[in-house]
């Protein structure tokens, strides 16, 4: 298991997660759990034991910490991703419906 501080990415970091890697699902995972407005590329991914994560805990922009595994990594992208893809989808369509009864 490994646990990964998420803060905010500046504006200037030209640092990009990998495709597929473990931090880009920490952070796929934070931007859906901290309902994050904006897209999981505007978040990093940090390992806590890493430097990095010790200056950012120090100027206090960590968001939240994640612990995952290669297996709750495979959960989210084949599981849960389809979960919440089929909740956007009936949330839109309620709203259509409601939308629809207000008008009449």
């Amino acid at each position: 298991m490994t646990t990964y501080l998420i803060t905010h990415r500046s504006e200037e970091s030209q640092l990009i997660h990998r495709e597929g890697s473990a931090e880009e699902a920490a952070c796929e995972i934070a931007n859906q759990l901290l309902m994050f407005y904006g897209p999981a590329e505007k978040l990093m991914a940090i390992k806590s034991d890493s430097p990095l994560a010790t200056f950012s805990l120090i100027k206090d922009d960590v968001l939240c910490s994640i612990d995952v595994t290669k297996k709750s990594i495979e959960t989210w992208r084949n599981d849960i991703s389809s979960i919440r893809t089929a909740m956007n989808e009936f949330h839109s369509a309620k709203n259509r419906a409601e939308s629809i009864l207000s008008q009449a």
